[in-house]
This record gives C-alpha cells, structure tokens and sequence, in this order.
C-alpha cells in the first residue's frame, strides 16, 4: 500500500498484514511515530528501520529492526 500519513486510509490493509515497517524521516531517529502503536492495535507486528526508537522506548526487540529491503523480505517470510 502507498505511504499515507492518515491511518484511517491504510488501516484495512495493516490489518491484514502479519507485518509492517515503521520508519521516521532522515535524522529524526529520536522521535517516534504513531504507526508502532497503531501496528500494534491492529496486531501486527511492527518491523522498524534502522535506527527508528533508537532509545528502545518501543522496540522490544532486535529482531525488529531491518537494515535493508532483504532483511524486511526475510523477516516476513519467516513470519509467514
């Protein structure tokens, strides 16, 4: 599904996702976004990249993070 910044456009397609991928703007590593949580009300397991919540305020594990578009593949499919 095509990015979107309101959740009520995407919401349908996270919730029948086993998985999906939270990510922040270049630089912005420290603040987090909306989309774990609501990944997470629609249980489905939020995937970040990189350096997103890279305080751990939200990831509960390292598993989670993708640090390129096979890790993301894998993961899902490992999932699934």
């Amino acid at each position: 599904q095509k990015f979107d910044k309101k959740i009520i456009n995407i919401l349908s397609y996270i919730s029948k996702c086993s998985a999906t991928l939270c990510f922040n703007w270049p630089g912005q590593e420290e603040h987090l976004t909306s989309r774990y949580n609501e990944s997470l009300g629609c249980d489905t397991i939020p995937l970040v990249w990189k350096n997103y919540d890279c305080n751990n305020q939200l990831v509960a594990s390292d598993w989670q993070r993708c640090y390129s578009f096979d890790d993301v593949e894998s993961k899902i499919l490992e999932l699934n």
